[in-house]
């Protein structure tokens, strides 16, 4: 499927597929667990969940991982949860500086002429900071990351506009679910994907096309 002629709209998803960092956000994330001096155990349990939920917003992640799998006492789980999330996106802000653009995405994003937003669940004022520090901010008509949910960014880019057909571009099971939950279509961005047997098995079984080039895409 050739994107360029199908659609008006195409929202991105940011990490493992306008660049890869994926993995280098897995790696930060365990050296800010261990430094925080929590066990192997919890940050080996804290890193499955954390792989399997790429596209979930950061404060959700290390919420959940408190929930599901440290055993802090309560009156500290704040100061150690805000702990955790200010160290990791202070890595993350690195990470981003120096992370490769995936193959082709500057080929789409020149030759795409409909409107192109970021949706992702990193935080958007840091969001925003590193796609104009890239010099990729005259791409797209707006980036927006976390608090809001992914679904919910989406739902808010298709109602204030007249787009005919949309598409999102994700890597990982929550930016399907985005696509879904608003009735666009989706196509899994596969090279970085943190989740590809999963994701695999669940395009198979729901026809969404599969690329590992943004080049694939273009007319």
């Amino acid at each position: 499927m050739k994107l360029t002629a199908q659609y008006d709209c195409i929202i991105f998803d940011c990490d493992g597929v306008i660049f890869d960092s994926n993995r280098p956000k897995v790696a930060a994330m365990r050296s800010v667990l261990e430094e925080c001096g929590y066990s192997q155990t919890e940050v080996s349990n804290c890193i499955d969940f954390f792989q399997n939920n790429f596209g979930t917003p950061r404060q959700v992640q290390i919420d959940n991982f408190f929930d599901r799998f440290i055993r802090d006492m309560p009156q500290h789980e704040n100061q150690r949860k805000a702990e955790v999330f200010e160290k990791y996106s202070t890595a993350c802000h690195g990470i981003f500086e120096q992370a490769e653009l995936s193959p082709g995405i500057i080929d789409l994003l020149t030759a795409f002429s409909g409107d192109k937003y970021v949706a992702s669940g990193s935080v958007q004022t840091e969001l925003r900071e590193i796609i104009r520090a890239r010099n990729l901010d005259h791409y797209f008509k707006r980036v927006y990351g976390s608090p809001t949910a992914k679904a919910e960014i989406v739902a808010s880019i298709l109602r204030d506009t007249p787009y005919q057909k949309s598409v999102l571009i994700g890597d990982a099971r929550a930016d399907y679910e985005a696509a879904t939950a608003n009735t666009i279509d989706f196509i899994y961005f596969k090279p970085f994907s943190m989740v590809q047997e999963s994701m695999m098995q669940l395009a198979e079984q729901e026809k969404f096309q599969v690329i590992d080039d943004f080049r694939a895409l273009l007319d």
